[in-house]
Formats: structure tokens, sequence, C-alpha cells
């Protein structure tokens, strides 16, 4: 599908122009856009857009959590019927996907986890159900794109960034440098040589500090064992991925995890 053909049907869906979503953002950051024929609908719309597209999952789950804003985003006339609750349903899922797409996700991945999630929608039948499912479909995208804005630059060629979405796209999976050559249609000399020059390091110590962040979190905020973090997230053995971890933080996960426990 054109790009012109796509923000056609977005307008046509959404009722207002998608090349202006983001402007609209910055203009209402912090106030609400009320018209009569949304509801009120159009500011928290462009507001969620934002949120997914720069992977603000604070203030996301705070727009999602409070009933003034749901109500927008939901309108009690569309609670009475299913049919209309469900297309509601399928614009915000569809919306929190074009703004991943411009937060770095590409549209291949964009368009796998919408049908996945436009799925699971099929077989909800209540209001609490729907709300469930589009609440985690806008965090899937929506972590994505955190990750991806976490680690790419203005700084890095368009190369790399996209280099670097598709490695987030894929974790905690492996790709190697053919691979992804392959994906982004360059030799793997060339993109390897290119990396290395705006990042400062080679795409496998790039990938490798990407799980140790990982395993930073897993420690910190689940219970998961060792050798279950090390399996997750690929490193082949636990001695491994000790070996690693001790490396890049100066601590094993033992200690690691103990240390932040104590903070």
């Amino acid at each position: 599908m054109s790009g012109k053909a796509e923000q056609d049907i977005n307008r046509e869906i959404f009722g207002f122009y998608y090349n202006d979503i983001e402007s609209d953002v910055r203009i209402n950051s912090n106030k609400d856009v009320y018209d009569e024929e949304s509801g009120g609908a159009v500011g928290i719309e462009s507001r969620l857009f934002y949120y997914v597209r720069t992977g603000n999952i604070f203030q996301l789950k705070a727009l999602l959590e409070s009933n003034e804003y749901t109500d927008l985003l939901f309108p009690p006339r569309y609670r009475k019927n299913t049919v209309r609750f469900l297309l509601r349903a399928s614009e915000l899922m569809t919306l929190s996907g074009i703004a991943a797409v411009q937060g770095g996700l590409s549209n291949d991945t964009r368009y796998s986890l919408l049908g996945s999630h436009i799925d699971n929608l099929e077989s909800c039948h209540e209001a609490g159900q729907i709300y469930a499912a589009v609440t985690r479909c806008i965090y899937e995208f929506a972590f994505l794109t955190n990750g991806i804005s976490g680690y790419t630059a203005k700084g890095y060629s368009p190369l790399v960034n996209k280099c670097i979405a598709c490695i987030m796209e894929h974790m905690p999976g492996k790709l190697s440098l053919s691979e992804l050559a392959e994906i982004l249609h360059v030799t793997p000399k060339y993109l390897s040589t290119l990396f290395n020059r705006d990042t400062g390091m080679s795409i496998p110590d790039f990938m490798q500090d990407m799980r140790i962040e990982e395993a930073k979190n897993m420690l910190m905020y689940t219970d998961l064992n060792y050798p279950e973090i090390s399996n997750l997230l690929c490193f082949g053995s636990q001695s491994y991925f000790n070996q690693v971890f001790r490396k890049k933080t100066g601590m094993t996960p033992k200690e690691f995890r103990t240390v932040r426990k104590e903070d």
C-alpha cells in the first residue's frame, strides 16, 4: 500500500489528519482538544499516539488507567453497542501501530503484531475483555518503541537506526551479521563498517550489551533464577552468562541482584 493510500485510510478512520497528529500533540500536550463530533477524543488520541511513538510507558499507563481519559477514548455510548465498541477498539489498535512505526518499528512487525491482536479481539464479547485486549496491544507497541528509542540516535545514519530497530524486534533471539544485512539489503561488510563508525562498537558487542541490560531488568524486577534468565536471553549456558555479565558490570548476576535488593 502506498503512503498516500494509507494516509487516506487513516484520515477516514480517525477523522483527523494523520500528518498533523504530531504538531497537534505539541500544541496540546497539556490539555485536551474538545469538539462536538468527537466528544473530546481527538486530543486524547493525539496524546496516546505521542506516548506510543516515544515509548513513554509511564504517561501512557496514567492515561489508560484514568477513568476520565478512558471515557474519552471509549465514550459510554460505545459500550452499549458491542459492534461499535469492537470497531473503536480496532481503530485504537491501528493508531498505536502507526505510532510505533513512526517510533522506529518496521511495518512488517507492525502488521504481524496488529494481526495477532485483532485475531484476539475477535474472541472478545464483553466491554472489559475488549478494553483489556486493546490495552495489551497498545502497551506492546509502546514497549517496542521504548526499547528502540533508547538505543537509536539522531547522529546515527538511517541504516544504523534501522539495524538497531531490527535487532530490538528480534530480541531475545539472535541475528547474524549476514541475516541483518540481508534484511536491510546491504552487504555484511558495509553494514558492519557503518555500524561501528556510528556507534563505536561491533554489532555482536551491541547485541550483547542489550542482553545484559535486559538481564539487569530481570534480576531487579523478576524472581527468575539465573539459569532461567540465561536461557531466556540466549546466552547458551549459565557460566557464559555469568562471565559476560561480570565483564560488563563488574559483578556476578547474584551480586548484582543482592546489591539492588539492598538499595
